[in-house]
């Protein structure tokens, strides 16, 4: 009998143990989902009440409207990215469509000996403007 109750009790600490782990992850997609919600509608979303409603579904149906909602926040917002170069603030054409922008080096024919040195003299300014000439390295 002994024995029949240490491994009963040795499963519900097993059980235990993968239930808090299932707390926790139903914790993280809830949040996601209300971070996704917030990006897609803004000040429109009601964080409180959607946490309290996804409270009450299975972690499928949380992860299904953290993806909708994610879908909906990438079409509000664009695809991301840097729009701006350098000290420039000025928008470039076309960079409200919501697509990203383009790497502006990639029509250069430049060989990579000058692209480096490109990009060195790019850093040096950038530290420089920024404050942090005393990082750079002499040489």
């Amino acid at each position: 009998m002994f024995s029949q109750n240490g491994e009963i009790l040795g499963r519900l600490i097993a059980l235990h143990a993968q239930a808090a782990d299932g707390l926790a992850y139903k914790q993280k997609i809830t949040d996601e989902a209300c971070g996704a919600g917030v990006r897609a509608l803004g000040e429109a979303f009601n964080v409180d009440s959607m946490k309290a409603v996804l409270s009450q579904l299975p972690v499928t149906e949380i992860e299904k409207i953290a993806n909708s909602y994610e879908l909906q926040a990438k079409s509000v917002l664009g695809g991301g990215g840097r729009h701006t170069q350098g000290d420039n603030l000025d928008l470039p054409n076309g960079a409200l469509s919501g697509s990203t922008p383009g790497n502006p080096q990639a029509a250069q024919d430049d060989d990579e000996e000058t692209q480096r040195l490109k990009a060195r003299e790019a850093a040096i300014a950038t530290l420089k403007s920024t404050g942090r000439g005393n990082l750079i390295k002499e040489g």
